[in-house]
């Protein structure tokens, strides 16, 4: 498994088990807070907004089933801005 995707795991299983009595928009909102602050604080906004964006559309992507398409897509144009 990549470290990746461990932390994908790691994250969910966080966000399941500790969510309280929070409403699954209320969860959303909270991690998207986090993602969008912690990957400013490293990247500034701009590129944070470009990188929410371009996952946005590889999701779409996937959910429409384009084969062609992966979530490793979202990292084309990161490849010198991020460490993965």
């Amino acid at each position: 498994m990549s470290n990746i995707e461990e932390f994908y795991e790691r994250t969910k299983k966080f966000a399941d088990e500790n969510k309280e009595d929070l409403s699954p928009e209320a969860v959303t909102v909270v991690l998207f807070r986090v993602a969008l602050e912690k990957g400013a604080d490293k990247m500034g906004m701009p590129l944070v907004c470009y990188l929410i964006s371009k996952l946005m559309s590889v999701t779409l992507g996937v959910m429409a089933g384009d084969s062609a398409v992966t979530y490793n897509d979202v990292f084309e144009d990161f490849q010198d801005e991020t460490k993965h």
